[in-house]
């Protein structure tokens, strides 16, 4: 109130200025404030130039029609502010600092509430208002009017880019036509977007990018149809540009009513309500926003190339061709190429309500993007990218250097966008795809790998310590030391004056071991902080697991109490039960007595009853009649207590019902609480303990790289690298970590102190090391791994000429032990195969009688009854193949086939099947289970025989059918395989590792894993094996050859050459494509070379020999391989891993098919089906226990080996390797 007092006594008069002048009309320039015109024709500084009357306040005027003086608004203003008038409060809050604005505000809300007692309506108001607006939105619309004046004229060229600028060149592609439209549009559509700002404004179309160019609808090419139409178009909310002061954002715009949306102008703010202050409504009139459940919705999609619309460009080299090799910070061009079709289905989706034909090329590419991102990467955002750019330059980049053009032959549009590779090596990738939709992948480029040269090693190594220094402790860093893993370990020389022994006085690689030493110093900070966190999470969740216990024990609490209400209810029935008995014997008793008396009583005045038949007088005294009716009264207030305990009982029971009722509350919410909290103490104690063994498994691969790269001796000191290998020495592959040092200070510390170690190192400071790894490892595991190669132990010394003859017998006596063992208990007879065959003729023949199915419906057997990898016990799988072309005859109200499978249940339940079971007829494959009467099992030849066979009939399964004969091949080609594999699943078996219900593996699955090794190793010419990719020693041509044939990559022309002709794999698969028959859009390619005949056979056999391999040797290299060699972190198994192409990587996947890269367990691709991981049932803890498995059974044989117990056979050790795995064993390892 004082300040309204003040404002009054230093306010002008209205009529004249300070000087006592009149102003009428004058024109003048004010000093640029905000509202302080006075009447005059006023422009301030940033103002806009408004003539007015002599008063502001025209628009409001007193009783007589003038304008009201500004201290009578201010005089009566002040009676609404003693009364704290909501309103008069706010205004006074929001404008009191500027008088002149204030007194106009103050004016209009004196005049609504003299509308409001005088009687006009809020309709008239709100009529009014729309006729003259009021002076807020005035105001407010000359501030819109100005700030769009001023953006409209920038000269805006597209959002900015992140990150990098792009390096100058030349156009590869003129740029005649940068902005055109998909059909030309009307002449006044004048709309274009302002990028660097954020906002839509109006703007001119700028004159420098040409004429508009109409586009035809005219068809794509074939594969560039096929490659949109129909695609998914999952909903993603984009990301909102922050929007200026002043305007809408697009969302706003969305959520306003549709007459009020525009192009790029605000809709004016409407009137406050005069009851409720502006600061109160805006909170009052929030709508309360209910958070919507949200679907799954997948991080990437269209990952495979023929499923993705554009084709995307690396220096012109497409995708799927050979990758492109860098180097750290070399010049890329990406060109992109999409049609316009998907372009114009894009823009009708994604605004329906817009008209396509008159939308500018510019706004449907503003948020296109081609990012570079590591190969693998599982989402396609700019925060995942290395750097992302998109395809319109920014701002402070030349246009020239983003060019795109249309194609009117091709009804394309095509540009490039400039990079720059990334300064850390590795492989990776472009991508096109939209910034507001990232989880469409338009368009893959090819792989790139960014390999360091001598030249640039220094300054990658000075980058990657930048990164270390920047990112200290974050998970990041751990991208900093696989960089640093992945520098090492490319660091070699081509010239020999380079190399360590042609070392001189000066080393121009001083000031790259002091980077690369400072980045290994820095990955010590980085597992030091990781341990850190490490111990703070176990703290955390050793806090969460007491109160788990506390839980469990409140929650056996109420289960004690329940159990002993349950008794005490159970009593108390019992003895309700008993008193309701006694009762009614009661009541039954009495009413015996009265209707006694009811007989004995005589109907007489003198209560004296003649016995007319005996004629003796009965008389009935006093007290015998007062017995009757206390009996009377008796059972009267006995049935009033039996009602009132009956009130009682259902008053007790109400109250009862009610605690139960409150108590059975009470527990769920404690058993709810308890499930969340097992939750977050099962994962987060999981994914703690998997951050560490990360962090520990990069430092190791560091410390792995030192040691085994001799060319990093010219970097580190001698002395150094023996630290460093005694460190390695403490590291455990199995386990994951490292086993705590014996030279430590601080023997509870996770991390090994380097300070510590020995000056100069020697041989026994190794045996402590060693000896603490093996304690932490028979603490851990169980057993002490024993990772000693095969050579050490078949070779005596150095020399690889002379074997140990102990070693040599106990190989051949395991080979022997597992040839008369796969002879005795796996080799299928000929009477069995027969059997199954007269079985199969006999379902098909059965099938023939079914009229659900078309004629010549054939029966296959698939499966291991077929693959030559089963056994005589093993069940027979069979499936229907219908002729080509051919479909069911109710396949329209039957797509499944279910009901023709139902139909032939019952006929074969007909025809001598027994225990027929259709349970699985709703499965994605109908399949039919019953028992077949085994044939001739009454001739007396099948010894130990069952009388009835397990067979399962499915419809239509091609793919099995067509697995079941590439394992057929591959049996037939190597006869060792259907021994190995027999020995392998017995294994497994035995070591309860072989049930995926259990989340552990599938037979089919260590076949592959068998397949992969042996096409994948060769012969080193001393009776060993070794992968392929290993560098060859001898010159025997065999060494040159896989142990088996790759029927899918092998070069069938290769198999008709002399046999002195090396082996040759194809580059590419021939292709001869199948229709998956359950995925949608999926092509398999079937290839693979068939054996035709038994000439053919012969020819392979004769390349690929088998009679100097030996079979303990081959299964101990297998259990090695998986155990210590295999990189599951890195690789994936897979059949398709050639001697040219290397190893299946899990980036290739990853990029492909979506797999999960940052992960370290099995993977294993299937050869037909590649999208398809077969150990994706196994999860994490037991991939680590059928490693360790894999470990133990190779100890096992090493140390039998080194032993060289002559009393020990073949069949012990089998019967050792394949010990039954007991319940004790596996909670113990828990």
């Amino acid at each position: 109130l004082c300040a309204l007092q003040v404002i009054i006594l230093i306010m002008p008069s209205p009529t004249r200025n300070n000087n006592g002048n009149n102003n009428k009309n004058r024109s003048g320039r004010g000093r640029g404030g905000r509202g302080r015109n006075r009447g005059r024709n006023s422009a301030g500084r940033g103002g806009i130039g408004q003539k007015s009357s002599s008063n502001p306040s025209s628009n409001h005027l007193n009783n007589t029609g003038n304008k009201q003086a500004d201290e009578s608004v201010l005089i009566d203003f002040m009676p609404y502010m003693r009364q704290q008038h909501p309103e008069a409060t706010s205004i006074f809050q929001t404008h009191g600092e500027d008088e002149i604005f204030f007194v106009e505000v103050a004016r209009e809300f004196l005049q609504r509430q003299k509308e409001q007692t005088t009687g006009k309506t809020a309709t008239t108001y709100s009529s009014e208002t729309k006729k003259e607006p009021t002076f807020l939105n005035k105001m407010k619309r000359l501030s819109v009017e100005h700030d769009e004046t001023l953006i409209a004229s920038k000269q805006t060229r597209g959002v900015t880019a992140p990150i990098q600028r792009s390096p100058p060149r030349s156009p590869s592609i003129s740029e005649n036509e940068t902005s055109k439209t998909i059909i030309k549009p009307a002449a006044t559509q004048q709309t274009k977007t302002a990028h660097n700002t954020g906002f839509s404004v109006i703007q001119q179309q700028n004159t420098r990018i040409g004429h508009m160019v109409p586009i035809t609808a005219s068809s794509l090419p074939l594969q560039l149809q096929q490659s949109f139409v129909g695609r998914p178009n999952p909903h993603h909310s984009s990301v909102l540009r922050p929007a200026a002061p002043g305007l809408l954002t697009k969302q706003q715009k969305s959520n306003l009513p549709e007459q009020q949306r525009t192009n790029s102008q605000i809709v004016p703010l409407s009137v406050t309500d005069n009851t409720v202050p502006v600061a109160e409504k805006s909170i009052a009139k929030e709508p309360t926003m209910v958070k919507p459940r949200i679907a799954y919705q997948p991080k990437r999609i269209w990952t495979r190339l023929d499923q993705q619309p554009g084709r995307l460009f690396a220096n012109d080299v497409p995708a799927g061709g050979d990758i492109l090799h860098l180097r750290p910070r070399q010049e890329l061009i990406a060109k992109w190429i999409l049609p316009l079709k998907y372009l114009r289905q894009h823009i009708a989706k994604k605004s329906p309500e817009t008209n396509t034909q008159n939308v500018a090329m510019r706004t449907i590419l503003e948020d296109l993007t081609v990012g570079l991102f590591r190969r693998g990467c599982p989402e396609n955002s700019s925060n995942a990218s290395i750097i992302s750019k998109q395809i319109l330059c920014s701002p402070d980049e030349n246009r020239d250097d983003y060019p795109f053009s249309i194609d009117q032959r091709s009804d394309a549009i095509y540009g490039t966008v400039p990079f720059y590779a990334p300064r850390t090596p590795g492989h990776v990738i472009f991508r096109l795809y939209w910034q507001d939709d990232p989880v469409e992948t338009l368009a893959t480029g090819p792989t790139l790998f960014v390999r360091v040269a001598e030249e640039d090693f220094e300054p990658t190594l000075r980058f990657i310590l930048s990164n270390f220094k920047s990112r200290k402790g974050s998970a990041t860093s751990l991208s900093s030391l696989n960089a640093l893993s992945t520098v090492l370990e490319q660091f070699a020389f081509k010239s020999l004056s380079m190399h360590p022994s042609h070392r001189r006085a000066g080393n121009p690689w001083d000031g790259a071991g002091r980077a690369a030493w400072g980045c290994i110093c820095e990955s010590r900070k980085v597992l030091g902080l990781c341990a850190t966190e490490h111990i703070r999470g176990k703290e955390k969740f050793e806090i969460i697991e007491e109160e788990v216990h506390e839980l469990q024990q409140e929650i056996e609490q109420f289960t004690s109490e329940e159990k002993n209400e349950d008794e005490e209810k159970t009593e108390k029935k019992a003895e309700d039960k008993e008193e309701i008995n006694k009762a009614k014997e009661e009541k039954e008793r009495i009413e015996k007595i009265e209707e006694e008396v009811k007989n004995e009583t005589v109907e007489e005045k003198d209560d004296v009853n003649v016995d007319v038949e005996k004629n003796v007088v009965v008389v009935v005294d006093d007290d015998e009649k007062n017995d009757v009716n206390d009996k009377k009264n008796e059972v009267d207030n006995d049935k009033n207590d039996q009602e009132n305990d009956e009130d009682e009982n259902e008053k007790t029971e109400t109250e009862g019902e009610e605690a139960e009722e409150n108590s059975t509350h009470s527990e769920d919410s404690i058993k709810n609480k308890l499930k969340e909290k097992m939750h977050i103490l099962m994962g987060g104690r999981a994914s703690n303990e998997r951050k560490w063994k990360d962090a520990q498994t990069a430092f190791a691969n560091i410390l792995k790289v030192i040691v085994s790269n001799p060319y990093l001796s010219l970097l580190f000191r001698r002395e150094l690298i023996a630290k460093i290998r005694l460190e390695f020495e403490l590291w455990s592959p199995l386990m994951d970590s490292f086993a705590p040092s014996p030279f430590n200070s601080d023997s509870d510390s996770l991390c090994v102190n380097f300070n510590d170690f020995p000056h100069h190192v020697n041989q026994s400071h190794h045996k402590k090391c060693f000896k603490k790894r093996q304690k932490m490892e028979e603490e851990g595991l169980g057993f002490v791994p024993d990772e000693t190669p095969l050579e050490r132990t078949l070779f005596k010394g150095n020399n690889n000429q002379l074997m140990d003859s102990g070693a040599v017998h106990t190989f051949n006596s395991l080979s022997t032990a597992m040839g008369k063992l796969y002879e005795e208990k796996y080799m299928v007879s000929d009477r069995v195969l027969g059997q199954r065959e007269m079985v199969r003729s006999y379902i098909e023949r059965v099938v023939a009688k079914c009229d659900s199915f078309p004629q010549g419906t054939r029966v296959m057997i698939f499966g291991s009854s077929a693959n030559g990898f089963g056994s005589s016990t093993s069940d027979l799988d069979m499936c229907l193949q219908m002729p080509v072309d051919v479909k069911l005859p109710g396949e329209k109200d039957d797509p499944t086939g279910a009901a023709a499978m139902a139909e032939l249940a019952n006929l074969l339940e007909q025809n001598q099947m027994q225990n027929v079971n259709t349970s699985r007829l709703t499965a994605r494959i109908p399949i039919i289970m019953f028992h077949c009467p085994r044939p001739m099992a009454q001739d007396g030849e099948g010894e130990g025989e069952e009388e009835l066979m397990e067979c399962d009939l499915s419809f239509m399964n091609p793919l099995a059918v067509l697995n079941t004969s590439l394992l057929l091949s591959y049996s037939r080609v190597h006869p060792i395989t259907r021994v190995l594999a027999a020995i392998i699943k017995r294994w497994a078996k035995a070591r309860d590792i072989n049930n995926p219900s259990k989340h552990t593996l599938s037979s089919y699955g260590y076949i592959l894993m068998l397949l992969h090794f042996l096409t994948y190793h060769r012969r080193t010419g001393n009776g060993l094996i070794t992968s392929v990719d290993t560098k060859q020693t001898s010159r025997n041509i065999l060494t040159t050859f896989p142990l088996l044939p790759n029927l899918q990559w092998v070069d069938s022309d290769w198999l008709r050459a002399s046999q002195n002709t090396p082996y040759v794999e194809v580059n590419n698969i021939p292709p001869k494509l199948m229709k998956h028959p359950l995925e949608v859009n999926v092509i398999v390619n079937s290839h693979y070379h068939r054996v035709k005949d038994q000439h053919d056979l012969m020819e392979i056999q004769k390349r690929f020999p088998s009679q100097d391999l030996s079979l303990a040797i081959l299964l101990a290299s297998f259990f090695r391989y998986y155990a210590f060699e295999f990189d599951y972190k890195h690789h994936v198994v897979s059949l398709h891993s050639t001697i040219k192409g290397g190893l299946m990587e899990r980036e290739v996947k990853a990029e492909i098919h979506g797999w999960r890269v940052y992960s370290s367990v099995l993977a294993i691709e299937d050869p037909f089906e590649t999208f398809y991981d077969i150990a994706h049932v196994v999860k994490g803890g037991n991939f680590h226990r059928l490693r360790n498995e894999l470990a133990m059974a190779y100890t096992k044989i090493i140390t039998a080996v080194k032993k060289s117990d002559p009393s020990l056979n073949g069949m012990d050790l089998i019967n050792l390797i394949c010990e039954p795995f007991k319940k004790e064993e596996k909670e113990e390892k828990g």
